[in-house]
């Protein structure tokens, strides 16, 4: 996990996975977030500020302008209509790992193949599924919109660790995966990011993993 490229993906460090777990195969998109939560992208743009743009409409786009409490809050909200505790966000460890999807590079040889971002998105997120997926059926895990983890942001340890969950506390939760206006860099698997848990905007949206216990 992490690699030698950012001061702060360093050091490049073995993390173990203690359970298994399902991710979603596609980024949450508009449709199902307005069946779990009610509101439609333009509300959940209006509830930032109505003066931005919608960086793309439909059914099957990504739902985007999502906070990272409003993604805990889908979260809840799913698990209430399943009746069960089953979905949640995924931690850091198991993002990069199902980004990864087995390899041990943090890039991938043809982005474009696999990813809508800064060269080839024209300033808009897409719908889900376009692009080729990874060797773990995972779509859109580079680009389109910027995933939500779990973890509170802080700094790596060169320690091997287990289903690591990230600090106890902080004032950052870790974004990750790239979006429709990042450069290559950006969406490499190790290339993460700190967002304020009460910041949306039109790149950061969620993806979701449900337990496999």
């Amino acid at each position: 996990m992490g690699s030698k490229r950012g001061s702060d993906e360093r050091p490049v460090h073995r993390v173990r996975l203690s359970r298994p777990f399902y991710m979603s195969r596609y980024e949450i998109t508009q449709e199902q977030w307005t069946r779990v939560m009610g509101t439609a992208i333009e509300q959940q743009r209006d509830r930032v500020d109505p003066t931005w743009e919608l960086r793309g409409k439909g059914s099957q786009h990504p739902v985007y302008y999502v906070t990272w409490h409003d993604a805990q809050a889908f979260v809840e909200r799913l698990n209430h209509m399943e009746g069960k505790s089953l979905y949640r966000l995924p931690t850091e460890a198991e993002w990069e790992y199902a980004c990864r999807a087995g390899s041990s590079a943090d890039v991938v040889t043809d982005l474009d193949a696999v990813a809508w971002y800064g060269p080839n998105a024209d300033g808009r997120t897409h719908p889900v599924g376009q692009k080729l997926p990874n060797a773990y059926g995972l779509y859109d895990m580079h680009g389109n919109v910027w995933e939500w983890c779990g973890d509170w942001y802080g700094p790596y340890t060169q320690e091997e660790q287990t289903a690591p969950k990230g600090p106890t506390s902080g004032e950052f939760r870790v974004v990750r995966g790239g979006c429709w206006h990042s450069d290559a860099d950006g969406c490499r698997a190790a290339d993460w990011v700190a967002g304020t848990p009460d910041r949306a905007n039109s790149s950061l949206g969620i993806r979701i993993v449900r337990s496999a216990e």
